[in-house]
């Protein structure tokens, strides 16, 4: 016959396994997983876009966005390796990640996104290459995984419109505006020897100062 301690022992002894076993699955859980494994499971995914969606001319910004989805929330922001391509110049990834999150066939993912700005000197077909991202992402609190991944093979056109094909120096802009101040700014007379300044500004939206054409007086 059971006793009331006996019982109570038993009853312990069992929770005791119970507890251990789910800590070894979970373990075991943690230790298999990977940032391949959770790519491959399609538990995690990165995409390289172009935002501007209209057709893009020589000087123009160019602003490539790296996505990158996760099932798990991510541990710290996304690192992405240097982009070189040529005949453009590249304005590196900023500090800056947006986050998000976005609830796709009844599940929540976890977003990041990083921007790239390149300006295209010459019209053409531009290659990207891969760009690699480094990820942290965090299991269940349990485990905090990194790795890397890679963005697919990405190309986009630019191409010069007719009506710039005999420009010399332009600026590819939404706005532009030029200023003009003197130095000294008021003055009625001036005597032989004064020093007067002629100062022109200019000024372009989303256009990087390496790509603004020098000012011929």
């Amino acid at each position: 016959m059971l006793t009331n301690n006996t019982v109570e022992c038993i009853t312990t002894t069992i929770s005791r396994l119970f507890a251990l076993c789910v800590l070894l699955v979970l373990s075991s859980t943690a230790q298999t997983m990977s940032i391949e494994t959770l790519q491959k499971n399609k538990q995690l995914h990165i995409h390289l876009n172009k935002i501007e969606s209209e057709n893009t001319v020589p000087k123009q910004q160019v602003t490539l966005e790296v996505e990158v989805l996760s099932i798990y929330p991510f541990s710290d922001n996304v690192n992405l390796s240097y982009l070189d391509l040529e005949n453009t110049v590249v304005i590196q990834e900023s500090e800056r990640t947006e986050l998000d999150t976005k609830e796709i066939d009844g599940k929540q993912w976890f977003i990041q996104r990083k921007k790239i700005i390149v300006y295209p000197l010459e019209p053409g077909t531009y290659n990207v290459p891969a760009i690699t991202a480094e990820v942290f992402i965090n299991i269940d609190n349990q485990e905090k995984l990194s790795g890397q991944l890679q963005t697919s093979l990405y190309q986009f056109d630019v191409n010069i419109p007719s009506s710039l094909q005999n420009a010399g120096n332009y600026i590819a802009s939404s706005k532009v505006t030029l200023n003009f101040t003197e130095d000294p700014k008021e003055q009625a007379t001036f005597n032989v020897g004064n020093a007067v300044t002629h100062i022109y500004e200019i000024k372009a939206d989303n256009v990087h100062t390496l790509i603004l054409p020098k000012l011929e007086m």
